[in-house]
């Protein structure tokens, strides 16, 4: 009688050792493929980080050279990008003004207007070349530390003004400056509230930092032809919020 149960507690024993080895097996190979799983994400997430731009455009927006196009942080224009029209602006300046020629006629036009309303406008800044933006840019890392300047400056290819489309505007009250107060100004006021006309919007406004990259910039205006700045003006949205809601912009 004891050496039967003796032989039954052995069996009962084994059993339990089985039962025991084959959830150890399970458990290790369940724990494999997560590991292998989550090895295969991180190299997919990984790869995803390497591609770029990370958003695709499938309009004028993503068009070199196009007055529409969208030109940013993610959407960068060549090293040896150059506008085939640049002309040189015959308004008051800090500088010698280059702009493409429909930017340049419309922002004529923008000058006479403000001009017949008692406002006198001036141009800072307008083309730059990939190699004077980084000139600036480096400069800004320098004085300032580089989080500081991505904030208020573009590193070379990722700024507008190398499209030929973008000015930045002062006054007198300003002496020339661009200081975000331009908008406290009787010229600032008059340029946010009639831009649109003239095809022009203010690119970086308040409230739009988290998606434009930049901290407000009142004075830097973008041409993009006078339907197209109107559109964008009403919609209270900055530019690439605006492709984005209106279709012309998908996110991968």
């Amino acid at each position: 009688m004891r050496k039967e149960q003796r032989n039954a507690f052995i069996l009962k024993r084994r059993q339990w050792l089985l039962i025991g080895l084959l959830m150890l097996i399970v458990f290790l190979s369940t724990a494999s493929l997560h590991f292998i799983k989550s090895q295969s994400q991180g190299q997919q997430t990984q790869n995803k980080k390497k591609a770029a731009p990370v958003v695709t455009l499938n309009d004028k927006a993503a068009e070199s050279g196009s007055i529409e196009q969208l030109v940013n942080k993610d959407h960068l224009l060549l090293a040896d990008y150059v506008p085939s029209d640049l002309v040189g602006l015959s308004l008051k300046s800090v500088r010698p003004v280059q702009m493409r020629r429909e930017a340049a006629e419309a922002l004529t036009k923008m000058f006479d207007a403000a001009s017949r309303d008692g406002i006198t406008l001036s141009a800072n800044s307008g083309y730059r070349s990939y190699a004077e933006q980084k000139t600036i840019y480096d400069q800004h890392v320098q004085s300032m530390g580089e989080a500081k300047a991505n904030a208020i400056s573009s590193k070379p290819g990722e700024s507008e003004h190398q499209t030929g489309l973008a000015v930045d505007l002062t006054c007198d009250e300003m002496e020339g400056d661009l200081q975000q107060t331009f908008v406290d100004t009787d010229e600032g006021k008059w340029v946010a509230a009639h831009a649109q006309d003239y095809g022009y919007i203010v690119r970086f406004p308040k409230g739009a930092e988290k998606i434009t990259g930049y901290e407000y910039e009142p004075w830097h205006l973008r041409y993009l032809g006078v339907d197209l700045a109107k559109k964008v003006k009403k919609s209270g949205l900055c530019y690439e919020a605006y492709l984005k809601k209106y279709g012309k912009q998908a996110i991968k």
